[in-house]
């Protein structure tokens, strides 16, 4: 796991900064939306894919195929690492950074003009206390977001085979319904903070989304029925994930650009670094301390509560992140830039 961060921090952090390097400060969120909604629909690729490797099948239900077989396994992994390998050859070939940066430079500049940020940002001094303290809250309050994600991603097929004895293809569907909805928060995401700011939009997103983990915390498993394998799967846990979905979108749509908007354009690859250290380095730890907890305790309840404290710490944090909106910023941004 330690390998895998280290050279997916590699290009990640790089690459992810391309958005804001030749993108205007008031339309990242917007950009970001539609980066997030592209990553979704690969993701929703290999979540379809899962629906017909199923591990519950290579665990538990002698004579099917993928009973023991190893390639029920290895499969996923041998087409994700074909797909990087072309990712990054259209990445290589096809991006001239610098030919873009020349043709947006006057957005660029008028961009700076309306950031929200406590002080202005300057190229020759470095970042004022009060903007210090901004990122500071927003990274904290990013580590325990993704700590309730990530420990819910990691270990739910495990409490749908083990707790809700369960299908883990149920887990694909609820996935992709997730995943839908994850789509439309992605696209609404950059328009709702044009209406209520960057924080406002964030905090709407922690809140939607610890409404539906606390709803899981009352979703009991059901009885397996005489002569089935699996219990039927409790039809709440998809109003969870639309919840989840549309809540953790709205969140990750403004978190990212809050980030780099603290920062000028040459330190935009090192706040971009900030940023996913905060959420690779909370996917490294979640299900060591989960894992952790769920052995020591020994039962699976303790999964959605995890995740609802992690998310109410994470909601409680940004609270003290201040709002700094201007008057519709995006809108005086691209009228400033229709004139250009």
């Amino acid at each position: 796991m330690a390998i895998v961060i280290f050279f997916m921090m590699m290009y990640r952090s790089p690459a992810v900064a391309l958005m804001p390097d030749i993108t205007p400060k008031p339309l990242r969120a917007k950009a970001n939306g539609i980066i997030n909604i592209m990553g979704y629909l690969g993701g929703a690729c290999a979540t379809i894919l899962g629906l017909f490797l199923v591990l519950s099948d290579y665990l538990n239900v002698p004579g099917s195929w993928a009973y023991g077989n190893i390639w029920a396994i290895e499969l996923p992994f041998l087409l994700a690492s074909i797909l990087m390998v072309i990712t990054c050859l259209i990445l290589f070939f096809s991006i001239r950074e610098n030919k873009v940066l020349k043709e947006v430079e006057g957005e660029l500049k008028r961009g700076e003009e309306v950031s929200e940020v406590i002080d202005e940002v300057k190229d020759d001094k470095p970042l004022s206390r009060a903007n210090k303290v901004m990122l500071l809250l927003i990274l904290i309050a990013e580590v325990f977001w993704f700590m309730a994600d990530n420990g819910l991603s990691t270990y739910i097929s495990n409490y749908t085979i083990y707790y809700l004895h369960s299908a883990s293809s149920n887990v694909m569907i609820m996935t992709i319904v997730g995943g839908v909805f994850s789509v439309i928060g992605f696209a609404l995401g950059g328009l709702i903070a044009d209406k209520i700011g960057r924080k406002y939009t964030i905090i709407s997103g922690l809140a939607i989304y610890l409404i539906g983990i606390f709803i899981m915390c009352f979703a009991f498993p059901n009885e397996i029925p005489s002569g089935e394998d699996y219990a039927p799967f409790p039809y709440l846990f998809y109003i969870v994930f639309i919840f989840k979905g549309f809540g953790i979108a709205l969140v990750n749509t403004c978190s990212f650009p809050m980030v780099v908007e603290l920062c000028n354009r040459d330190k935009i690859g090192a706040y971009t670094g900030y940023y996913y250290a905060a959420s690779m380095g909370a996917q490294t730890l979640t299900p060591i301390i989960l894992g952790a907890l769920l052995s020591f305790v020994g039962v699976w309840w303790l999964l959605p509560i995890y995740c609802t404290i992690a998310i109410a710490i994470s909601l409680i944090v940004f609270l003290f992140v201040k709002n700094v909106r201007h008057s519709s910023p995006s809108k005086k941004g691209l009228e400033a830039m229709d004139e250009i």
